[in-house]
């Protein structure tokens, strides 16, 4: 019983006899085996230490400690060194959709094992172009998988719709709670016959960061009134995210029915880390007519007049008097009772 060996590494055993105080000769006959790929912490791959395949099935290859599924009737995935965003070398799919079954085939780049992709502390970070050499329309999704061998009970993480698009895009897709073990890059059906190519850089699997927040409110149009709205647009962290505001406000992302004045919300990840920020509903004044009046100078005349000078509020003011008028001044008045709006 050998203990201690490194993971995914080739160890060659011989064997002798040991008769009491005398060892025999070794055994020409060896047996070499390889040792499993060890779980994987926090990793980047940029395919540079993996020697380039060929655009080819049987020229198809990866990186160690990875898998690759693959069942299209015309296409594969291999090592190249083709435009990296890294040198030397990118991954390159490349599936041609003209097969009668082409939308059941599937390409597959399988990450290594983890411990539960992170189970909620982890993002993937990576970067994806175009292939070079032809019009390309490629759907590339990102999966969690809780079998290396196929992507029965795999979980759509993420979709890139990608038309041609040669210029090197990085893409951040945060790993949820799950105990599936491996993500992948599937190259899938586009819909369409024309064959689709993408290539793959820089693939990075790390801690999620703390969080960061940006904020956006909807203030409050009439004094008193309690419509404000809060909202908080999370950045990062460890999923699940939870939600407090203070004084009010609630346990979600939007907080609704507010007064105004100052609300603070906490945002809180997976590992215990927070952000807050802090979001202020503002009102306007009381509104007030400020109402002038000039009564008439005799009995049966009508220079009475009424002026409005209101505040507060928001502006712009519009009026509707008793007497249909929409003005802000009423002139030329016999005695009477007037009411505005």
């Amino acid at each position: 019983n050998v203990t201690g060996l490194t993971a995914n590494t080739s160890y060659t055993v011989y064997i002798r006899s040991i008769c009491g105080t005398t060892t025999g000769k070794w055994n020409p006959i060896s047996s070499t085996f390889r040792t499993p790929c060890a779980v994987v912490g926090n990793f980047t791959e940029n395919f540079d230490t993996t020697s380039v395949g060929t655009g080819s099935k049987t020229g198809a290859n990866y990186p160690d400690c990875w898998s690759y599924i693959d069942s299209t009737t015309t296409g594969y995935g291999y090592v190249i060194a083709s435009n990296p965003q890294s040198s030397p070398n990118v991954y390159r799919l490349y599936r041609a959709n003209t097969a009668s079954g082409a939308a059941s085939e599937e390409l597959v780049l399988v990450s290594p094992k983890t411990d539960n992709l992170g189970n909620g502390a982890k993002q993937l970070r990576f970067s994806v172009r175009s292939y070079i050499t032809t019009n390309y329309i490629s759907q590339l999704e990102i999966l969690s998988m809780p079998d290396p061998t196929s992507t029965a009970g795999a979980t759509v993480l993420y979709t890139i719709n990608n038309t041609n698009d040669r210029v090197w895009t990085e893409y951040v897709v945060p790993l949820p709670v799950t105990t599936d073990d491996y993500f992948a890059f599937r190259l899938a059906y586009a819909g369409t016959t024309t064959a689709s190519s993408v290539t793959i850089d820089d693939v990075n699997y790390e801690d999620a960061p703390a969080p960061t927040l940006a904020s956006s409110h909807t203030d409050i149009l009439c004094n008193g009134d309690t419509i404000g709205t809060a909202t908080v647009t999370a950045t990062g962290g460890a999923l699940p995210l939870t939600y407090s505001w203070s004084p009010s406000g609630g346990t979600a992302a939007t907080a609704t029915g507010l007064a105004a004045g100052t609300y603070t919300v906490t945002v809180t990840d997976a590992l215990n880390r927070t952000a807050t920020a802090n979001v202020t509903i503002n009102e306007p004044d009381a509104l007030d007519s400020n109402i002038i009046t000039t009564n008439i100078t005799c009995n049966g005349a009508n220079n009475g007049s009424i002026t409005l000078a209101p505040t507060g509020g928001v502006a712009p003011y519009t009026y509707l008097w008793n007497n249909a008028a929409t003005t802000s001044a009423l002139t030329g008045l016999p005695a009477g009772t007037y009411s505005v709006t």
